[in-house]
C-alpha cells in the first residue's frame, strides 16, 4: 500500500460535477440487445448516409464509395466500410436495442480507423444523438494519447491524457463545455505515481499530493 503526503491543501475540496448523463448511460446500457447480424446483406453507395447507390461491380470506378452490411431480417445497418481510392479508410459499427425484438433503436455507432484503432463513439439515447467521445493515439507507440467527450457539440465530462506508458498524465473536467477543474500526475520512470496537483479553471491549485515510492 501507497503512502501519502499532504503538502498544503488552499481549498478543502474540489467542485464535483454531477453529470445527470451518466446516469441516463447507466440506464439506457441495461437495455436489450438486438439479434441484428444474424445474416447480412451487403449493398454500396457513393455517397455518405446510404445515399445513391451503386453497383458492386463498379464500385471500383468511384474515387470513393461505402460499403454497408444491412441485418437481412431487420434491414438494419450494422457496419459501414469507407474505401477512398480502392483502400479502406475507416469503418463502423452500429449497435442497436430492442425489449421486443422487432422495434429496434439506435444504440451507439463506433468508428475504427484502418489499424483497427478505436477512433470515435457515438452514444444515442432512444435513437437521438447523446454524448460523442473521441481517441488520438501516438503515432510511433500506437497507444492511446487523449480522449475527449462532447455533448451538443460542446464539451462535457472527463476528459483524459495519457503516456505513452499509457500511464493518465492530466486530466481535465468540463461542465456545459467550461473546464472546472484539471489535474497533473507526476510518475517515476518505473512508472509509479508520485505526484498528484488539481487546478481549478483558472490554474490555481486546489492541492497536492506527494507519494513515498514503495520500498
Amino acid at each position: 500500500m501507497k503512502k501519502w503526503i499532504i503538502l498544503f491543501i488552499i481549498a478543502q475540496s474540489s467542485i464535483t460535477v454531477s453529470c445527470g448523463e451518466d446516469k441516463n448511460l447507466a440506464k439506457y446500457n441495461k437495455a436489450y440487445k438486438s439479434s441484428a447480424g444474424s445474416f447480412q446483406l451487403i449493398k454500396y453507395y457513393s455517397k455518405p448516409g446510404f445515399k445513391n447507390k451503386i453497383n458492386k461491380k463498379t464500385r471500383h470506378k468511384y474515387s470513393e464509395f461505402y460499403e454497408v452490411h444491412f441485418d437481412k431480417e431487420n434491414n438494419l445497418p450494422v457496419k459501414e466500410v469507407f474505401y477512398y481510392k480502392n483502400m479502406k479508410t475507416w469503418e463502423k459499427d452500429y449497435h442497436y436495442r430492442s425489449k421486443d425484438k422487432k422495434n429496434f433503436i439506435l444504440k451507439s455507432a463506433t468508428t475504427y480507423n484502418n489499424e483497427g484503432q478505436r477512433i470515435l463513439e457515438d452514444v444515442y439515447l432512444d435513437g437521438k444523438p447523446y454524448v460523442t467521445k473521441k481517441y488520438y493515439y501516438f503515432k510511433k507507440a500506437k497507444t492511446l494519447s487523449r480522449e475527449e467527450r462532447y455533448q451538443k457539440g460542446g464539451r462535457q465530462g472527463w476528459w483524459l491524457f495519457y503516456n505513452t506508458k499509457k500511464k493518465v498524465v492530466r486530466k481535465e473536467q468540463y461542465l456545459n463545455n467550461k473546464l472546472n477543474s484539471y489535474w497533473i500526475y507526476i510518475y517515476s520512470k518505473k512508472g509509479e505515481l508520485l505526484e498528484e496537483k488539481n487546478y481549478n479553471s483558472s490554474g490555481k491549485i486546489i492541492y497536492r499530493y506527494r507519494f513515498l515510492p514503495p520500498k
